[in-house]
């Protein structure tokens, strides 16, 4: 039996502009959610993958549904509400591809997995649990989410965690800061980025953030994705960067999650991130990165994440370190 990633947490459409007639913004339906984004990585990657998680029972929710069937992603798991719609999210572009955000999810379905919805038959054939910090926000996802990891834990999975920093869905950034380290002692893999990273901890340096949160939460494995610039690893006292993919990024959307996606996928197929050289980590990392770079080359995020070969099509040299 293959080994299987489950994910929990928002799914949602992404509202993305694709052109301007004047000053009038046209705007293409997408799939998003930061834990759906990873799934769609890694099942492009040969992953088997499942997700968990709240739609509106209205037509972007089928949409939703529709859309996880046809990238191979379980979604079983998902709940339709006759009481609250899909979760919106508006996304605006920066002439470097840079996005913000404007959600619609103040009663946003999403929000409303509750704890009975979370079955220990969910993580049967999980090998990864993976969520990110905007289930957190509100009750009722909010404890879903953490019977969630409890259930994922009892079977001994790998969990995986990305603390999402998005300001405008807390009520503040203490009680962002509060919610979001909350879980952190249940965590095996942490990806964050170079922001959040200095967020959770007030520390400008990598290295030293990086180290601060290892110390304070015995974290095994640290990925700091930083743009353009590529990523950092930390796994334990080791720490390493690998230098990101040179491109003309257009939409930095679901990047990160396309990043943390390819480094999964290669824990499950190659080898794990705890028997694995630190060496061959930077390896796995340098294929992220160019997996990453080629998402930011596109619009969209989930729809767009691409297979091994059309990766190895589109740079060819920047993965021949790969080999077969």
């Amino acid at each position: 039996m293959k080994p299987k990633i489950v994910s929990l947490g928002e799914i949602l459409i992404d509202f993305t502009p694709v052109a301007t007639n004047g000053k009038n913004p046209r705007f293409d339906q997408n799939p998003g959610g930061a834990p759906m984004n990873v799934l769609a990585a890694a099942s492009k990657l040969g992953i088997h993958t499942d997700f968990i998680g709240c739609v509106g029972e209205d037509q972007f929710g089928h949409f939703l549904l529709d859309f996880l069937e046809n990238q191979g992603i379980g979604n079983s798991h998902v709940i339709l509400s006759d009481t609250h719609h899909t979760t919106l999210a508006f996304v605006h572009l920066k002439e470097n591809g840079e996005r913000d955000f404007s959600f619609y999810r103040k009663h946003g379905a999403d929000l409303m997995l509750r704890e009975e919805d979370i079955k220990e038959s969910f993580f049967k054939e999980a090998k990864v649990f993976h969520f990110g910090s905007l289930s957190l926000t509100a009750d009722p996802s909010r404890s879903a989410t953490r019977k969630a990891i409890a259930m994922a834990k009892e079977r001994q999975c790998i969990i995986s965690y990305d603390p999402n920093l998005r300001p405008p869905l807390w009520d503040s950034l203490e009680k962002a800061k509060v919610h979001i380290l909350s879980v952190m002692e249940e965590v095996d893999i942490l990806k964050l980025s170079e922001e959040e990273l200095i967020f959770l901890t007030g520390i400008s340096d990598i290295v030293e953030a990086s180290d601060r949160l290892y110390q304070e939460y015995n974290l095994p494995l640290m990925i700091v994705t930083m743009g353009e610039k590529g990523c950092a690893l930390r796994r334990r006292k080791e720490f390493g960067q690998v230098e990101g993919v040179s491109v003309k990024a257009v939409d930095t959307t679901g990047a990160g999650d396309s990043h943390l996606g390819a480094m999964l996928a290669q824990f499950l197929t190659k080898k794990h991130y705890a028997v694995a050289s630190f060496e061959e980590l930077l390896t796995y990392a340098k294929f992220a990165n160019a997996y990453a770079g080629y998402v930011t080359t596109k619009f969209g995020s989930a729809e767009i994440m691409p297979d091994k070969e059309r990766l190895i099509q589109w740079a060819e040299s920047s993965l021949s370190f790969l080999g077969d």
